[in-house]
């Protein structure tokens, strides 16, 4: 039988119950649940339809395995997805702001040093420079706000193709995309209790 996880809202009470009466299978149960869906595959939005609320939810409850898994969608979320009503422990919630920094640092740190062969590309074309110059700037602003290889991939196809040096940057930032993906799949720590 197809397991369909019940809506956020009687998470709660089932596991407060399952605390109370210190039943941990339950919680144990519901959370096995969630990994047999997601086994081997990475969570994509419909599997985790509220990552915000399954964080909270699972930082309460102390369900690691989900906790790293929503932590893992949020860090590539756009920052809309952040928004949330749910009642967080804000030494989680620190810990996701602190991921998805270190995430857009990583864009960065990759950025700056293509960046930085730029000017010593011999090409005469002036517009090469000054379109790649705005393009990385755009790219970099749109990673604080959503950092994950999609940010990218969309400006991807967008880039003139007539000038070879427009071709070696498109296939500089498609040769980063198993690197990114494998960090997008990886799971994170969660905080220290200190």
């Amino acid at each position: 039988k197809k397991f369909v996880p019940p809506a956020i809202n009687l998470v709660r009470p089932l596991l407060e119950a399952s605390r109370k009466y210190d039943v941990p299978a339950i919680a144990e149960w519901w959370e096995e649940q969630l990994m047999i869906r997601w086994k081997g595959v990475p969570a994509s939005p419909d599997e985790i339809a509220r990552p915000m609320e399954c964080l909270a939810v699972a930082s309460q409850f102390n369900l690691e395995k989900l906790a790293r898994i929503a932590l893992r969608e949020l860090i590539k979320a756009p920052i809309a997805d952040l928004k949330s009503d749910v009642t967080f422990e804000s030494r989680m919630f620190m810990h996701l702001i602190s991921l998805r920094a270190n995430r857009v640092d990583w864009f960065e740190t990759k950025f700056a040093s293509f960046y930085a062969t730029i000017p010593s590309i011999n090409c005469n074309s002036s517009y090469y420079h000054d379109y790649m110059h705005k393009a990385v700037k755009v790219i970099t602003r749109e990673l604080y706000q959503e950092p994950s290889w999609k940010t990218i991939n969309r400006h991807l196809s967008d880039w003139p193709v007539y000038c070879s040096h427009f071709q070696a940057s498109q296939s500089l930032f498609n040769s980063w995309k198993g690197e990114i993906e494998a960090l997008e799949a990886e799971l994170p720590e969660l905080p220290s209790h200190e």
